[in-house]
């Protein structure tokens, strides 16, 4: 039996969280949960963050501001610095994360070692 719950209750456990579909919610397309590859690259390239007030999960919001930030991570894969930067700064803002907690990989295989 898993002990993911009772972990997650610990006040002293390191708790690592993604960003995408974790602290924001997936909803960035007009019809569905993305938007086409080539919209989101000229979106990054042009640095229009969809990292905003609306993608906040309320519900993960809560439960981080009840644990020590301390102990709060970060690990999200990024294609673009432009995308880095709006995740650290939604991270932040939103979930009082702190930035030099944040990670970032280029590939998602990747997370586990960082």
């Amino acid at each position: 039996m898993s002990i993911i719950k009772e972990l997650l209750k610990k006040e002293d456990s390191v708790l690592v969280f993604d960003v995408d579909g974790v602290l924001a919610k997936m909803e960035f397309g007009n019809h569905n949960h993305f938007v086409p590859e080539e919209e989101w690259h000229t979106l990054l390239r042009e640095n229009q963050s969809l990292y905003t007030r609306d993608r906040v999960s309320k519900r993960m919001q809560n439960f981080i501001n009840s644990r020590d930030i301390n102990r709060i991570y970060i690990i999200t894969r990024t294609e673009h610095n432009n995308e880095t930067q709006h995740k650290i700064e939604f991270a932040s803002q939103y979930y009082g994360i702190l930035k030099e907690n944040v990670y970032y990989v280029e590939e998602e295989h990747e997370k586990a070692e960082k």
